[in-house]
């Protein structure tokens, strides 16, 4: 129910206003400010008590859609007056969402995530077996097994959350539990059940307080090691790639556009046509006079063109890089893997 009603509510009243509350639903002539000629829908015999007493109920989703306003000219020969509700959609925009998946695959670190996650596939893989067919290809044969691995990615490990990096598994559950406490109590229709959900929102949150500020601390000790075993090993780049993770100095400095003869280029333009004629003279550059003849090779190297074996697909499963963007097939190498 909105601010702008008018008059003072009854039994029959409070009975409407809980019926529309149980339906998610609101009432369309208190939402928005009106004229008391707009707002009053019966005028009772003695021509001096108005009352607001017909009304038009919308779903909340589009509380902000409707506008109702009593029209006291409509000739109707009945002491109530018309009510009138006008309603504007607007249609939203339809935006092709062409982004890839990325999967949470920094859950894979954990060792019950990554034992969930082989015994998931195992599984799937058995049924795939099961319903397997003679007549198959093998292009089919890699669209079920693409599906199959992404299907197990995300119930396995799931999308990945823009969180901040020392932010452990733990906490993220934690925090998904605090939120449904507080999705709780904010449907909780009597004042007992809510002040209930109220103390165990408090206590799930100073539990996210206090698990958060651990994972913070660990995570900060965790890159301090990293970098005295760099420092140890004199692995200077990692020492600084950590430094200035810590110091949140990512970017790095434009390095400034020379002249031939080695003056710094200031100004945009003059960039510009450096930069024209650097291209120019490399893309432009004479052909040389003498060809360079390259003799055949005497013998031919023995190539072996068989087949893989199943210990050198696996070897080069985990010759992969983790932390790249995935191939089209949006398979992450760390997936991969996790067993090969």
């Amino acid at each position: 129910m909105g601010q702008h009603g008018k008059g003072v509510i009854n039994e029959n009243g409070q009975l409407f206003v809980d019926f529309y509350a149980e339906n998610n639903l609101v009432i369309g002539g208190t939402i928005f400010p009106h004229k008391n000629i707009n707002n009053t829908t019966l005028v009772s015999p003695d021509h001096r008590t108005e009352n607001q007493i017909d009304h038009i109920c919308i779903s909340a989703k589009f509380r902000r859609s409707l506008d109702v306003r009593a029209i006291r000219g409509a000739d109707a020969a009945f002491d109530h007056f018309l009510v009138v509700g006008k309603l504007k959609l607007r249609l939203k925009k339809c935006m092709q969402n062409n982004s890839r998946m990325k999967y949470d695959v920094e859950r894979l670190k954990d060792c019950n995530t990554i034992e969930s996650f082989k015994l998931l596939l195992q599984n799937k893989y058995q049924i795939l077996q099961d319903h397997h067919t003679e007549d198959y290809t093998v292009e089919s044969s890699w669209i079920n097994i693409k599906e199959l691995i992404n299907t197990v990615c995300e119930e396995g490990i799931g999308k990945k959350k823009k969180n901040k990096p020392w932010i452990s598994q733990k906490t993220l559950e934690k925090i998904e539990e605090r939120r449904k406490i507080h999705e709780q109590c904010l449907n909780a229709k009597t004042r007992s059940r809510k002040a209930k959900y109220e103390t165990g929102y408090k206590t799930k949150h100073r539990e996210v307080k206090r698990s958060v500020k651990d994972d913070k601390r660990r995570y900060y000790e965790d890159l301090a090691i990293r970098a005295e075993a760099a420092s140890e090993q004199r692995n200077m780049k990692e020492v600084y790639d950590i430094t200035r993770q810590l110091s949140g100095k990512s970017s790095k400095s434009e390095k400034p556009v020379k002249d031939k003869n080695g003056n710094t280029l200031s100004t945009m333009e003059e960039q510009r046509q450096r930069w024209t004629e650097h291209f120019r003279e490399l893309l432009n550059s004479p052909a040389p006079e003498t060809m360079t003849e390259i003799q055949p090779a005497a013998h031919h190297l023995a190539i072996d063109c068989s087949i893989p074996s199943i210990n050198e697909i696996i070897k080069a499963i985990k010759m992969l890089k983790n932390g790249k963007s995935p191939d089209p097939d949006l398979i992450p190498a760390e997936a991969l893997k996790a067993d090969p």
